[in-house]
């Protein structure tokens, strides 16, 4: 047994015979993700590989090959959830696939911004939703978030990594601005420590001559590059834009540098002494660019390059320079701010397909061609257009070696390619060894009831943060669907535990069936991708009845109220009360999936206040209703079906033809019209036929009230339909509570039977039971009194085993146009004007708007039914003040500026009215100024404003209008 136990212990490969030395030189050749691996060889070779000597070589032998190496970082929407998840990959110019890598859960594509040159293999990426921040290493696959930054929420913020060549250690360094009241900020700095989870987050001082600076630094990154600031020559570096306004800005140069007439500068951050400087740009004679059409998106904008700290300039639509061109300019001195000229790249018609077009272009670094020879140095140079280009600044060929991303959409700011670089450098987070072990996990727990993962959460962090990932929450979805299938709950009152609506077990909900009451009828959705959708008269609820969360959509985006003493001029159908099933206000509401962006999808179909039937449509992480065009025909009353990415709606009875089946595709936004065979030709129903989905078909089922029967059909893939299923209540003394002769029967799901025969969960509002198609019998599992009204029914909703979250619906904040945005820039006598003020948007009151519930109604209230909202809103909602349209307000902007409350081009509801002033300079303009109803709940300065003026005679009349919309990032005004 010794000689067996010592021959295990010896090495007998060849690699065991040899020298430590040339063993060495062999693993610092193989990738990162090999030698990783590696450390399980043996313990000789785990001391090996993680010893701070190998990880020194290994760097430096990366940094000989990595320019001739080719290969780029790809930052995407993860294929599985593209819109809260993203995919890492890397690619090698030429290469026709990109290779996957990982993926980062809860982190949005939509928000990222990454840096585009790694630091010591390190790449940063940021979240500009939350300033959270993210750091990896694309080469081993480890990666991690950092903790919260002490700084709070609303203002400016940039971060940038940075290495210590010192200590060995990666830093963060967090560079921020925000609001301290209503008329000052705060500037700061603090610093991060990566491998350290001791050390917090530990602030370090801004020199108050260098403050302006530093806000200017992050007003450039945040509304123009969205480039994170650039590590070279152990600092980081943030580019300031010219004539930017600064407070004397002569006294933030040395006397010895002859001050700039265009005033272009990079503040510094020296990460070993943790201090601020500032190095005046380029001296030239045309530095000043301007931010709108005529010039690039991003004119300026830092890289380094060989270790050197180097500026772009984007001249290609400069209009002092007759030829398209970029310059590339590097800092030969930081103490007399010396720059020289590296290289200007002319913009030929050679280039014009590839680098002439784009929005902005960004310089990644040095390519020293396929051969790897330094002669061959080309320059790397990424487009908004997805595309990665290199440069011979010798012979001014181009060559293109990427192209990322095929679709026509051009990005807004911000390239998400960088270079790729092997490295050996930890974050502190999970390796590809420990995501294997994580994926096993998840293959375990994904299997247990949603109430035993709840519990699994409180075993360590580890297994907290696995099951709270995007990948865990889809992979419990699949299981469940699959193994366990539907479940349902009663719909209840949520009054008790502060929240729109309760979910209470049948059994529970039988013995007392009153206790629970809703307020209104209410339609609920089957489950669709884990979540299901709650409708009533005014409102609609995304919710997972699984983990008890709710969530109001709102009404933003769906239309503008400018007279709510006029009540519904369109009043919904005659039969919208006929039945439990439709909501009492006429409105068709459905949820679906869209499996392109993976997002659930509400879809509306109503009459607008003109009369004109419309298609609203509104996405889980959408913040507004959109228009999604005209529905082909009018629909019944009765929810539409939703099967594999398309919402089904029946057509209402014509006068003279057939009916059709409506149907809306979600990923394309298109409607189509369907036949519906079963439904016309003479097939003897009695009553409108309703659409359903019945094991994960399309299904038509056609009442037939004076046989007392029931047909269900099923449509084929090829659009035929088959008659799958009949169900015969005849026997009114067998099944009280299921008469088509006393109200509206509706199959609900199909389910397997013993002996192989199915049953049918029948829900008539009232009364719910299992139909045996065997035995034609009826199992009632509860059954009410038929004589009840409506509001008395019960609300049975079938659900899903689900952790899916409700998705936040805020948008980037570089987009922000109004949702009303009238192209007209004159205003006619014609053209109709609208209220400044808003109007309670709760059905039936008729009160200014004081309020804006943000995180429960989701609109705008009047004082009393914003008090109101406690009732839902708990201690965790938060309402913002709006100015309201009281007496003395609308008499103030009357009498005292005499101006109209009026407008024809007042913007939609992501903006309120903020204040009216006259022009100082003219005393016959006037303006009414709107703020963005999101940064005015947040708290966020600056915050976006938009003005609308008239030009008035004597008496205030208005005699023309001379508006002109435009954000302005400065608060002037009061309430």
């Amino acid at each position: 047994m010794a000689s067996s136990k010592r021959s295990k212990n010896t090495p007998t490969s060849a690699a065991g015979c040899l020298p430590d030395e040339i063993v060495e030189q062999i693993l610092l050749r193989l990738p990162a993700s090999s030698t990783v691996r590696f450390r399980a060889v043996c313990r000789a070779w785990a001391a090996l590989l993680s010893s701070p000597s190998f990880a020194d070589a290994y760097a430096a032998a990366v940094e000989r090959s990595s320019r001739a190496s080719g290969l780029f970082v790809l930052f995407a929407p993860s294929p599985a959830s593209p819109n809260a998840a993203t995919a890492v990959y890397s690619c090698r110019g030429g290469a026709a696939a990109e290779r996957p890598l990982f993926t980062i859960d809860r982190l949005r594509p939509g928000f990222l911004v990454a840096s585009t040159k790694p630091c010591n293999g390190l790449v940063l990426l940021t979240d500009t939703r939350s300033f959270a921040y993210w750091v990896c290493n694309p080469s081993t696959g480890e990666f991690r978030r950092l903790p919260q930054q002490r700084r709070r929420r609303g203002g400016l913020s940039s971060a940038g990594l940075a290495y210590d060549d010192r200590t060995k250690e990666h830093r963060v360094v967090h560079l921020f601005c925000h609001e301290e009241d209503g008329e000052s900020s705060t500037t700061g700095c603090e610093v991060y420590t990566l491998c350290k989870p001791s050390r917090p987050w530990r602030p370090v001082s801004v020199p108050r001559r260098l403050v302006d600076a530093a806000t200017c630094a992050l007003v450039f990154e945040s509304a123009v590059t969205k480039v994170p600031p650039v590590f070279a020559n152990g600092r980081l570096h943030w580019q300031i834009y010219p004539n930017m306004d600064m407070d004397d800005p002569r006294g933030l140069f040395p006397e010895s540098i002859a001050y700039p007439y265009y005033i272009v500068s990079v503040l510094c951050f020296s990460v070993a002494d943790e201090t601020f400087g500032l190095v005046a740009g380029p001296a030239v004679d045309d530095m000043c660019c301007g931010l709108d059409d005529r010039y690039p998106a991003v004119p300026l904008h830092l890289v380094e390059l060989q270790g050197s700290l180097c500026m772009v300039r984007d001249l290609r639509h400069h209009p002092a320079h007759g030829e398209r061109l970029m310059e590339i300019w590097t800092l030969r001195d930081y103490c007399t701010s010396t720059w020289s000229l590296l290289h200007r790249v002319a913009m030929t018609p050679h280039l014009a397909s590839g680098t002439r077009s784009p929005r902005f272009l960004t310089v990644l670094g040095y390519y020293l061609g396929r051969d790897g020879a330094s002669s061959d140095k080309k320059i790397l140079i990424a487009t908004s257009q997805h595309k990665v280009h290199a440069y011979d600044p010798a012979t001014g060929d181009v060559e293109t070696l990427l192209i990322a991303n095929k679709e026509d959409e051009e990005a807004v700011a911000g390239v998400r390619i960088g270079l790729y670089e092997d490295s050996l450098a930890r974050t502190g987070g999970e390796n590809r060894r420990q995501m294997e072990v994580a994926s096993a996990l998840t293959e375990i727990l994904a299997r247990l009831p949603v109430r035993c993962i709840a519990q699994c959460m409180l075993v360590c962090k580890q297994w907290h943060t696995l099951i709270v990932s995007e990948s865990f929450t889809t992979s419990h979805l699949l299981l469940n669907t699959q193994q366990r299938g539907k479940k349902f709950v009663m719909v209840t009152s949520g009054r008790a535990r502060e929240s729109f609506f309760g979910f209470m077990p049948m059994e529970a909900w039988v013995g007392h069936p009153a206790a629970a009451c809703l307020d209104d009828i209410v339609v609920c959705s089957k489950p669709c991708h884990g979540l299901n959708m709650i409708s009533t008269s005014t409102d609609d609820y995304l919710c997972n009845p699984c983990t008890g969360s709710v969530r109001c959509l709102g009404t933003r985006g769906k239309f503008r109220r400018n007279n709510p003493q006029a009540g519904n001029v369109h009043p919904p159908p005659a039969d919208h009360r006929r039945h439990g099933f439709a909501v009492a206000s006429g409105r068709n509401v459905g949820l679906g999936f869209d499996r392109l962006t993976r997002e659930h999808v509400v879809v509306e179909i109503s009459r607008l206040e003109s009369g004109v039937l419309a298609c609203m449509l509104k996405a889980s992480c959408a913040e507004y209703w959109n228009r999604a065009g005209e529905p082909p025909r009018p629909v019944t009353s009765m929810p539409p079906a939703h099967v594999d990415g398309t919402l089904y709606w029946m057509s209402s009875e014509p006068e003279d033809g057939d009916r059709f089946v409506v149907a809306f595709d979600i990923p394309a936004r298109v409607f189509s019209l369907l036949p519906c065979q079963p439904c016309n030709g003479g097939a003897g129903s009695s009553s409108d036929p309703f659409l359903v989905e019945l094991e994960g078909a399309l299904s038509v089922f056609v009442a037939h009230v004076e046989e007392d029967m029931l047909r269900i059909w099923r449509m084929l893939e090829h659009g035929s339909w088959v008659n799958s299923y009949n169900i015969f209540l005849q026997d009114s003394n067998k099944h009280p509570g299921f008469s088509l002769r006393t109200g509206t029967v509706v199959p609900m799901e199909v389910a397997g039977g013993k002996d192989g025969n199915k049953q049918i969960l029948l829900n008539t509002g009232r009364a719910l039971g299992y139909y045996d198609t065997r035995t034609r019998a009826i199992d009632a599992l509860y059954s009410m009194d038929p004589s009840s009204s409506l509001l008395q029914a019960a609300f049975p909703m079938l659900y899903e085993e689900s952790l899916v979250c409700i998705q936040d619906d805020e948008q980037p904040d570089h987009v922000a146009p109004p949702v009303w945005d009238e192209a007209s820039a004159g205003w006619e006598s014609e053209q109709p004007s609208h209220y400044i003020f808003r109007w309670c948007e709760r059905s039936g009151c008729h009160e200014p708007a004081a309020t804006f519930a943000a995180s429960c109604c989701r609109r705008a209230l009047c004082r009393g039914c914003g008090d109101r909202c406690r009732d839902h809103g708990g201690g965790e909602g938060f309402h913002a003040e709006i100015p309201p349209g009281t007496a003395s307000s609308v008499a103030g902007i009357r009498e005292h500026l005499q101006l109209p409350l009026e407008h024809p081009s007042v913007p939609g509801p992501e903006y309120c009215y903020y204040y009216s002033m006259r022009d100082e300079d003219e005393d016959d303009v006037g303006r009414h100024v709107f703020v963005a109803l999101k940064d005015l709940v947040r708290g966020r300065q600056p915050r976006r404003l938009v003005e609308f003026g008239y030009r008035t005679a004597d008496g205030g009349k208005v005699i023309r209008e001379t508006w002109v919309r435009r954000y302005r990032a400065h608060d002037e005004g009061n309430f």
